[in-house]
C-alpha cells in the first residue's frame, strides 16, 4: 500500500503547523500531515486530486471536502468503501478538530488549524480568535439577523423542497458528472428561489458558486 501527499493541482501548501490539514494514523505514512491549501478539495486514488491515496479501497474520486459559512464539509463522492467519521458510515458531515476518518481502509485525522485562502486572524488550532475580530464578526451577525427575521418570508414546504432538490443537484452534476456548467444552473436556481439566502442550501451555493471556477478536480470518478 502507498500513499502520497503530492498532487499534480497542488499549490504551495502553507506551513503544517498552523494550516488545516489531515494527519495520517495508520500505514507506511503514519504521523505524515498533508496541507488543505484550498476551499475545495478532492481526495481520492487518482492522480487529479488534492490528496492522493493509492490504495485499492479507496475510489478515484472517493469524497471532497469544502469550506462553507466557516465550517469544513466532507462528502462522499459514492464511493464503494465509504467515508467513516469517528466510526459510523457518513455521506455528509460538517468536520471538528480532531475528528478521524476513514477513506476505504486509510485513517486521518483531522486537524482543524487555519481555513484555506484565510489570513493569521484564526489561531493554531481554529479555536481562538483575535478579540477585535470577534467583536466585529457578533456585530455584524446581529445586524444580519435583524433584518433577516425582521425583513424576509418565511419559506413554503413546496418551495423548501426544490431548493434542497436543485442543491443536491448542482452537487451531483459538479462533484460526479464533473459538469460546471450544470452545477452552476442549478446553484443558481437556489439563489433565484432563496435570493434572501434564508436556507443553507442557498448560502453554500452562493459560495460554491464563488468558488467554482477555481477547481475543476479533474475528470475522473470511480
Amino acid at each position: 500500500m502507498t500513499i502520497s501527499e503530492k498532487s499534480i493541482t497542488d499549490r504551495t501548501a502553507p506551513d503544517l503547523d498552523d494550516a488545516a490539514r489531515f494527519e495520517f494514523v495508520s500505514g507506511p505514512r503514519k504521523g505524515a500531515s498533508v496541507a488543505i491549501d484550498r476551499q475545495i478539495f478532492f481526495i481520492g486514488r487518482s492522480r487529479n486530486n488534492n490528496l492522493i491515496l493509492t490504495d485499492r479501497s479507496v475510489s478515484r474520486k472517493h469524497a471532497v471536502l469544502n469550506y462553507l459559512d466557516g465550517h469544513f464539509v466532507l462528502s462522499d463522492l459514492d464511493s464503494y468503501w465509504g467515508v467513516h467519521l469517528n466510526g459510523k458510515r457518513v455521506r455528509e458531515a460538517q468536520l471538528e478538530d480532531d475528528d478521524l476518518i476513514k477513506f476505504g481502509v486509510i485513517e486521518v485525522k483531522f486537524r482543524a488549524g487555519v481555513a484555506p485562502s484565510q489570513g493569521g486572524a484564526t489561531v493554531k488550532g481554529g479555536r481562538r480568535l483575535l478579540v477585535p475580530i470577534l467583536t466585529v464578526s457578533a456585530l455584524v451577525l446581529i445586524v444580519i439577523l435583524y433584518f433577516t427575521l425582521s425583513g424576509k418570508k418565511s419559506t413554503s414546504k413546496d418551495v423548501s423542497r426544490e431548493i434542497e432538490f436543485n442543491y443536491e443537484q448542482g452537487i451531483k452534476a459538479y462533484n460526479v458528472e464533473k459538469n460546471p456548467s450544470k452545477a452552476r444552473m442549478y446553484w443558481q436556481k437556489v439563489l433565484d428561489l432563496d435570493p434572501q439566502k434564508s436556507t443553507p442550501q442557498a448560502r453554500k451555493a452562493m459560495n460554491l458558486l464563488g468558488n467554482l471556477s477555481d477547481n475543476t478536480g479533474g475528470q475522473e470518478s470511480r
